[in-house]
C-alpha cells in the first residue's frame, strides 16, 4: 500500500519578566491507498463481520484504503403494500420478468437499498465503498502558560475525515431482540402509510441489518485531552524542599463530535488481535469510553 501526504508543526513564544507562554500546532494529512494484494488473482480482502447475520463490514481492494467498509446504501423505509409493489414491478420490467422481488421477503416497513449498479432490483452487487477508517486529518495543539508561581498547559487532538461503524446500534436499534432499546425507536414504521426511517420491529425483520451506511458515522472529533493548572509554593515556607507544586488536571475534559456512540476514538473489535487490527478498524462494539480524569496532586522536589 501507498501513504501520500504531509505533516507540519508550527511553534511560537513569547517570554516577559513576569510571563511567558508558548503554543505549538501539529497537522498530519494522509491519503492511504491498496497497490496490491498478494491474494490469487488480486482477490479482494473481506473482514470484520461485527455480528453473525450482518456480513463483512470492510473490504480491501486495490485503488482503496485498506480495510474500507463495504455494504449497503440506505434508501428508505417501504412505507405500504403500495410502494413495495411498485419496486417490484419495476425489478420485474428491468429484468423481463426473471425476478419479481426488487428486494428479497422485503415487506412494508422493511429497510431497502438502493440499486447502485442499476439492474433494477438488489442482490450482492449491490454493495459499494460506504466509509473509510483512516483519518485523512490528524491534528493537535499544546499551550503553555507561566504567570509568576502559576503554571498552565492545554492539549488538544482531533482527527477529521474519517468513518466510524457504530456496530452498537444493533442492539440498540435493531429491534432484532427482545432487549431495550433506546428511545430512538419509539418512531419506528408502525402500520401502512407511516413514513419514517426506522423500521418495524421484528426479530426476523427481512434485511434490516445488513451491513448497510446505517451504522457508519462521521467519526471526526476534538478532545481537550489535558488541562492542568499549578502553583509553585515560596521556598521560604519549606526550606526541605527544593520545589513544592500543587495542581489540578483534568484528562478527556471534552469531546466534540457527531458521533452518536460512547466515544469516537476507535481502535478495532480486538485491538491485541493483529487480523482484527488491520481488517477491523474503526469498528465500535461498545467499546468502552477514554474515561474523564480528574486529578489534585502535590510534587515534590528534593
Amino acid at each position: 500500500m501507498k501513504n501520500s501526504g504531509f505533516e507540519t508543526t508550527v511553534t511560537y513564544s513569547s517570554n516577559t519578566s513576569i510571563f511567558r507562554w508558548d503554543l505549538s500546532l501539529n497537522a498530519t494529512f494522509s491519503v492511504n491507498e491498496v497497490t496490491a494484494l498478494g491474494t490469487v488473482g488480486d482477490l479482494p480482502i473481506s473482514k470484520g463481520e461485527f455480528m453473525t447475520g450482518v456480513g463483512n463490514a470492510t473490504r480491501t481492494d486495490i485503488g482503496h484504503p485498506l480495510g474500507a467498509y463495504y455494504g449497503y446504501i440506505y434508501d428508505h423505509v417501504i412505507r405500504d403494500q403500495a410502494d413495495l409493489n411498485a419496486l417490484n414491478a419495476a425489478a420485474s420490467a428491468a429484468s423481463g420478468g426473471t425476478v419479481t422481488e426488487y428486494q428479497v421477503n422485503a415487506l412494508p416497513g422493511d429497510r431497502v437499498w438502493k440499486d447502485t449498479d442499476g439492474n433494477g432490483y438488489i442482490n450482492a452487487d449491490d454493495r459499494t465503498f460506504i466509509g473509510n477508517p483512516s483519518p485523512k486529518w490528524q491534528y493537535g495543539a499544546v499551550f503553555n502558560a507561566f504567570f509568576k508561581s502559576f503554571d498552565f498547559q492545554l492539549l488538544l487532538h482531533g482527527v477529521a475525515g474519517v468513518d466510524a461503524v457504530n456496530g452498537s446500534l444493533y442492539w440498540w436499534e435493531g429491534m432484532s431482540k427482545p432487549f431495550n432499546q433506546t428511545a430512538t425507536v419509539l418512531t419506528r414504521w408502525r402500520q401502512e402509510g407511516d413514513v419514517t426511517d426506522i423500521p418495524r420491529a421484528g426479530q426476523n425483520s427481512g434485511a434490516n441489518l445488513n451491513f448497510s451506511t446505517w451504522y457508519v458515522e462521521k467519526g471526526d472529533y476534538l478532545r481537550v485531552k489535558n488541562i492542568s493548572l499549578g502553583y509553585n509554593l515560596p521556598q521560604n515556607l519549606f526550606n526541605t524542599f527544593e520545589k513544592f507544586r500543587v495542581y489540578v488536571s483534568i484528562q478527556n475534559a471534552l469531546t466534540l463530535t457527531k458521533y452518536s456512540g460512547f466515544d469516537p476514538e476507535i481502535s478495532s473489535t480486538s485491538p491485541n488481535d493483529n487480523n482484527n487490527y488491520i481488517f477491523q478498524r474503526g469498528i465500535d462494539m461498545y467499546q468502552r469510553p477514554n474515561p474523564r480524569i480528574m486529578r489534585l496532586g502535590v510534587q515534590l522536589t528534593f
